[in-house]
């Protein structure tokens, strides 16, 4: 086993990016680990023939001056550019405009960009699942799926609320558990792809109210530069994700491209992606901006410590990092 390390990080998520980063600037020594093959969690764009599409977060809002700060660099080189302040409503079958809020930030070459900056100069172990967290004396020793073995002094997770307590169990606080193990996350399906024609949505995305099965469709195109074809990404209702969770890729596919044409006269070119989000939005709060453990040095930090947002999971990461 190698030497222990300072930090581990399980979750490069953003709020255990934002952690990271904020501690290696600092110099302290960190590893980040994540069962994925890239970093960024819900913060995703999935590549399809020549399109980039954002199929988790859509956007994110730049209201304290530690989130304009740390992303100034994608400001000022035209990465991170102001995309919409605000979108109009479907309800009632009718969709109705709305006055301009606060500014919703999106990446031009989709949302990845941000965890990826975030991350490029982070130590990265990805693409292998955490096994067993153990405490062993003055050190966590953490086992992943194939094989490998890391030891470090301190421990931060960004995980969601019901993998948190599955992986350190008794390790955390009782007050902990009690706040951690009522606090849940909806699920979402999202469908996305090329679409035969651009709808009139009457803004560059249409939240809903009261649809059964929509919540929020992006016109995805909008994001990127002039000349893309029209694409969509739709998020489907907390509701109705849950109802359909264990439901095919196919058949939600095939559900929600009936609800697009019914309500648009819109289709997909060809078949649409699919991707379930199982922990999508936190239903609630943490009410604090992590949780930190300091007679173990065990930390855990997350969009659900501060109900949900892109925004609030890198101030969740950076007040975690604070703490050391």
């Amino acid at each position: 086993m190698e030497n222990p390390r300072e930090i581990i990080v399980i979750g490069a998520g953003l709020a255990g990016l934002s952690a990271a980063a904020g501690l290696h600037r600092r110099g302290h020594d960190v590893l980040v680990i994540d069962k994925g093959r890239g970093v960024g969690g819900r913060m995703a764009t999935r590549r399809v023939g020549s399109l980039r599409l954002d199929h988790g977060a859509q956007f994110l809002t730049i209201r304290d001056p530690a989130i304009q700060s740390l992303v100034s660099p994608l400001l000022e080189s035209g990465e991170l550019f102001e995309w919409s302040r605000g979108f109009p409503e479907w309800r009632d079958g009718v969709i109705h405009p709305r006055s301009e809020g606060h500014p919703r930030f999106a990446c031009r070459s989709g949302m990845s960009a941000l965890p990826k900056f975030l991350s490029k100069d982070l130590d990265l172990a990805l693409g292998e699942a955490v096994t067993t967290v153990e405490r062993d004396g003055n050190l966590w020793t953490i086992e992943l799926s194939g094989g490998a073995r890391h030891q470090a002094r301190t421990l931060l997770v960004n995980t969601p609320p019901a993998q948190l307590l599955s992986l350190l169990g008794e390790l955390l606080e009782r007050s902990s558990r009690t706040k951690l193990d009522v606090l849940e996350m909806d699920p979402t399906w999202a469908v996305f792809g090329e679409v035969d024609r651009d709808p009139e949505l009457h803004g560059v995305a249409l939240e809903f109210e009261d649809h059964p099965i929509f919540r929020f469709i992006s016109r995805d195109h909008t994001r990127r530069t002039p000349g893309q074809p029209p694409s969509l990404v739709i998020h489907c209702h907390e509701r109705w994700s849950r109802q359909h969770l264990e439901s095919t890729p196919a058949e939600v596919a095939d559900t929600v491209s009936t609800a697009l044409r019914s309500l648009f006269g819109v289709q997909f070119v060809g078949e649409p992606q699919v991707h379930r989000w199982k922990y999508a939005t936190p239903t609630g709060s943490l009410g604090e901006d992590c949780l930190w453990q300091p007679e173990l040095r065990l930390g855990a930090c997350g969009d659900w410590c501060r109900g949900g947002r892109v925004e609030g999971a890198l101030l969740s990461g950076r007040a975690l990092a604070a703490k050391i």
